[in-house]
C-alpha cells in the first residue's frame, strides 16, 4: 500500500513537472519569436538607411557630372560645401581616338570637408 502511494506521489510529481517544463517553453518560445521581430524590424530600418545613403551618393554624383557644363550647379554645390575636381584626359592607345572628357571620379565623403563620394562599382 505504501509502495503504490509513492509511485501515485511520483507520477503526480513528474507529471506537475511536465506540464510545468512545457508551460516554460511556451513563454520562452513567444519571448523569443517577439525579439525577434524586433530585430526584423531593426534590420529594416539600417536597410532603408543604407539605401537612402546609396541613393544620396548617386545623387551627388550625378549632380557632380551636371556641374562640369553648368555653373549654377557648380555654385549650387559650392554653396553647400562640396568640391568639384576633374579628370586629366587621358592619354588614348595606339590606334584608338581619345575618349569624351568626362568628370573625374569623386572623392569619398569626408565628414569635415563635403566632398561628393565615388561611384560604387
Amino acid at each position: 500500500m505504501a509502495h503504490a502511494l509513492t509511485m501515485r506521489l511520483i507520477a503526480i510529481t513528474l507529471g506537475a513537472a511536465c506540464l510545468l517544463a512545457a508551460t516554460l517553453l511556451i513563454f520562452v518560445g513567444q519571448s523569443t519569436q517577439s525579439l525577434q521581430l524586433e530585430l526584423g524590424r531593426q534590420q529594416d530600418e539600417i536597410n532603408k538607411g543604407a539605401l537612402c545613403q546609396q541613393v544620396g551618393a548617386n545623387l551627388l554624383r550625378e549632380m557632380g557630372q551636371m556641374a562640369v557644363g553648368n555653373e549654377r550647379m557648380r555654385d549650387l554645390l559650392k554653396r553647400h560645401g562640396f568640391t568639384l575636381t576633374l579628370n586629366p584626359p587621358a592619354s588614348p592607345a595606339p590606334g584608338l581616338s581619345p575618349p569624351a572628357a568626362s568628370p573625374a571620379p569623386l572623392p569619398p565623403p569626408a565628414p569635415q570637408s563635403g566632398t561628393i563620394p565615388p561611384a560604387n562599382p
